[in-house]
């Protein structure tokens, strides 16, 4: 009979346990969802969006700085950060990008701020200076003489050449050989431009001459001059 009962306690005893057991399980259940619903409920939904100035210029080289506000750690960016700068904001919320202008042409930007699902944006538009609008009218200026013309002047100076080269010598097939015959290059000399390269000339009677053309170019404008063209 004591083993009976022996028994019967040890069985209620277990059953008790296990059913403890059940319960502490639902518990951690419930806490780990509990736990989920907090961390999704965390993102952020809203961000602000700021900027110093609306207009910002531009320094002599183009550079051009934007600074403002925005929430802490959210990403920033000129358009959408592929070929645009972008940063992420300091715990402050402050950011800084950086922006090149093209050409010494207004450019207007979309500034675009990114945390979570919340995006805000801005517009900003970047001006060239002053010093920067004359130096690039600067180096499209012929009259403008050096050791070395820049790209722009070289370009001017090879049309107005080339110009002049079509009506001394109008027939098909007369050209300069201004790629692989060059024997020097645009250069200032006593007031002018000096060219000098190799060409070919072709007559009414479609006979080919090679030759030598010398090019002296006397500015009387940024982009115009007096072309006078010798050859031998």
């Amino acid at each position: 009979m004591k083993k009976i009962l022996l028994s019967s306690a040890i069985i209620i005893a277990l059953l008790g346990l296990a059913a403890c057991n059940n319960d502490k399980s639902d518990d951690k259940e419930t806490a780990a969802a509990s736990s989920t619903e907090v961390s999704s409920s965390s993102k952020v939904t809203e961000i602000t969006l700021t900027v110093d100035n609306l207009e910002v210029v531009a320094d002599k080289d183009g550079k051009a700085t934007i600074t403002g506000k925005t929430t802490p750690g959210a990403n920033v960016a000129v358009g959408f950060g592929i070929v645009g700068n972008s940063t992420t904001a300091a715990k402050d919320g402050t950011f800084t990008l950086k922006h090149e202008l093209d050409g010494n042409e207004e450019e207007e930007l979309d500034i675009n701020a990114t945390l979570d699902s919340a995006t805000a944006k801005a517009a900003v538009k970047v001006k060239p200076s002053q010093e920067m609008i004359d130096q690039e009218a600067k180096s499209k200026d012929i009259t403008q003489l050096a050791e070395e013309p820049t790209s722009d002047q070289q370009l001017i100076l090879q049309n107005l050449a080339n110009q002049r080269f079509n009506e001394m010598f109008p027939y098909k097939g007369s050209k300069i050989k201004s790629a692989l015959g060059v024997i020097q290059n645009w250069t200032a000399v006593d007031g002018h431009w000096f060219y000098k390269a190799e060409a070919t000339i072709v007559n009414a009677f479609d006979a080919k001459q090679d030759t030598v053309i010398e090019v002296t170019i006397t500015p009387s404008g940024p982009d115009s001059g007096t072309v006078e063209i010798t050859n031998y």
